[in-house]
């Protein structure tokens, strides 16, 4: 058998197998914009911020559902995801998405803009949890509901942990008793705790109050 014809089974079988393991994120994915959805009470025209939308993956799933004319402010701190995220909004014509650079101390969406805001994955790389917090709540509309999906400290992932985080963290993660007590200290209050959302992470619910 000819080198070429001996290799024409791996390839076929890598490229298989990626497909399989694109398809399954997809799904993976949608099901999770379903479940924060949900969780949200959202309804299409609704107007919705995530905090930390890396390259527009859950950002695609949540626009899509808005519709016009919902609106979602989707933030971004590192520079290359930013760009990539820019590029996407561009490419795919979301003209129901704003894309804003955030900082360490302010998600820079606009005050008493969302029924909503969610992140996944990002508070764990809060340097300044405070002020964040604080610019979060402002984005709030009063009685409006904040999802943050996050992960308890994991020690394999020591060596990746973000720098300058708190020193109460105890390794890449956050304890989310933690989390919940630094968020209640700028006035929100927790309405809900989810121990197993997908991921092996969890999930805490909150809300602004409607007399702020």
């Amino acid at each position: 058998m000819s080198k070429a014809k001996w290799l024409l089974p791996i390839v076929a079988g890598v490229a298989a197998g990626a497909f399989i393991a694109r398809q399954y994120k997809k799904k993976a994915l949608a099901e999770e914009a379903d479940l924060l959805w949900s969780l949200l009470g959202l309804r299409p025209g609704a107007r919705v911020g995530e905090v930390g939308a890396g390259t527009g993956s859950m950002t695609e799933q949540i626009a899509a559902r808005l519709k016009t004319p919902g609106h979602l402010f989707a933030t971004e701190i590192d520079d290359k995801r930013l760009r990539q995220l820019v590029k996407k909004k561009v490419q795919q014509d979301w003209r129901n998405v704003t894309v804003e650079a955030s900082h360490a101390f302010d998600c820079r969406i606009p005050a008493n803009s969302c029924d909503a805001i969610y992140m996944r994955a990002v508070y764990h790389h809060f340097t300044d949890p405070a002020q964040m917090n604080g610019s979060i709540f402002r984005a709030l509309r009063p009685g409006g509901t904040l999802a943050v999906v996050d992960f308890t400290p994991r020690w394999w992932l020591a060596p990746c942990m973000p720098k300058g985080i708190p020193a109460n963290r105890g390794g890449h993660g956050i304890p989310s008793a933690i989390l919940a007590e630094e968020l209640e200290q700028v006035g929100f209050e927790q309405v809900r705790s989810i121990a197993n959302w997908p991921g092996r992470k969890f999930c805490l619910l909150f809300q602004k109050p409607i007399a702020s």
